[in-house]
């Protein structure tokens, strides 16, 4: 089973996933992929859409997972992130937890700001600032 790019727009991914793993076979095999919202401060506000209820990164989206008793299998991981998740036991939740918030610690409210005004100018400037390369 496949999902590009779905679970950002939905409004309750939980009862999705859960939905998913009372399809799945025990070896049945779910290939998730979402924009890497732990990336955005490198790719620029831009990322951010309007259709996006929720942003993941790589912990969260395996704490997604963790939630149906999802196991990884693997994770695919850049300016999106794809996990692959199998029935079984997931990592502790208290861990993954703890690793989203070291995830998201560059995200200070100045560090955003900052970020956001170098995107804003590198598009009224028509140049894309090396900083966003990352």
């Amino acid at each position: 089973m496949t999902s590009f790019h779905v679970f950002e727009h939905l409004t309750d991914p939980v009862s999705a996933m859960l939905r998913i793993r009372s399809w799945l076979t025990p070896d049945g095999l779910v290939y998730i992929e979402v924009p890497n919202m732990a990336k955005a401060l490198y790719k620029g506000v831009g990322c951010l859409h309007m259709a996006h209820t929720i942003g993941f990164g790589r912990f969260s989206l395996e704490l997604l997972g963790a939630v149906a008793d999802m196991a990884v299998v693997e994770i695919i991981e850049g300016f999106d992130i794809a996990i692959i998740f199998k029935p079984g036991t997931p990592r502790d939740g208290e861990d993954i937890m703890a690793d989203a918030r070291m995830e998201l610690d560059e995200w200070t409210q100045t560090r955003v700001h900052r970020q956001y005004f170098t995107y804003t100018l590198g598009k009224l400037t028509g140049q894309r600032p090396a900083a966003l390369d990352k």
